[in-house]
């Protein structure tokens, strides 16, 4: 290295020592669009029917009988009690 002369940085002295220095979390940006739990229904949505379960003795809403929670049960009983096993 000829003709380059030789430096050195004494970054001591340039390093604050703070320790009232508060880091807090970043602010989150916002998504473009409309959020996804705010879209408003339509008039068929609005007008649909509740499901009904036909799975005898339950008569329930918000399911059907492929997912009836009495139905579960009764499988969990037969399925226990099997002479198989």
């Amino acid at each position: 290295m000829l003709g380059v002369p030789e430096q050195t940085i004494n970054l001591e002295n340039d390093v604050r020592d703070d320790d009232d220095c508060d880091v807090e979390n970043p602010i989150t940006s916002k998504t473009k669009g409309r959020p996804k739990g705010s879209r408003p229904k339509g008039g068929v949505e609005v007008a649909k029917k509740p499901r009904h379960c036909h799975f005898p003795n339950c008569g329930g809403t918000n399911h059907d009988s492929r997912n009836c929670p009495k139905k579960r049960k009764k499988d969990s009983l037969l399925s226990s009690q099997s002479p198989n096993k």
